[in-house]
């Protein structure tokens, strides 16, 4: 009989060398190692992809969002990176994703002449992520980080123009 990756004779089953729980186990356990390899290769296709650094990139990637399975991996790789505190969580978060010149074109709520990346789908796939992450994270926590962190993109500019660099 064939079971995915482990072969195994008729004989060996029929005469009781491997109970239905071995079986589980062995199921399990190529379970596991096929999605260790959909996560290295989740990891290379978003390497290869991020940090966003033109709007027009940016906008092909939030449409590529749309894909409900392109976004859960997108999920997947972002929970991967970690950190301890929520401000911390998302700072990774947003630095993976895009360049300071990509989150000067931003604000949440799309104020001031800026995009709005709360209607976007990678400003939801941040926000998935910082709450996933940690569970202390919620919803309005994430959203207030994001804000800041859009707002200092814009500040270092404002900086080196009145130190005249």
């Amino acid at each position: 009989m064939q079971r995915g990756m482990i072969s195994l004779s008729h004989d060996m089953r029929d005469q009781g060398y491997l109970s239905t729980a071995d079986l589980d186990r062995l199921t399990r356990t190529e379970t596991a190692l096929k999605q260790k390899d959909l996560e290295d290769d989740e990891s290379e296709l978003f390497a290869e992809m991020l940090p966003l650094t033109t709007m027009e990139n940016f906008k092909k990637f939030d449409d590529e969002l749309k894909k409900p399975w392109i976004k859960k991996c997108l999920n997947n790789h972002l929970i991967g990176i970690g950190g301890n505190e929520p401000k911390t969580i998302v700072r990774l978060i947003t630095r993976r994703l895009r360049t300071k010149d990509v989150g000067k074109l931003f604000s949440w709520y799309g104020q001031r002449g800026n995009v709005c990346l709360s209607n976007t789908n990678v400003g939801k796939s941040i926000i998935t992520a910082a709450k996933r992450t940690q569970p202390m994270v919620t919803e309005q926590d994430a959203i207030k980080m994001i804000q800041a962190l859009l707002r200092h993109c814009k500040d270092k500019e404002k900086n080196n123009e009145v130190r005249g660099v």
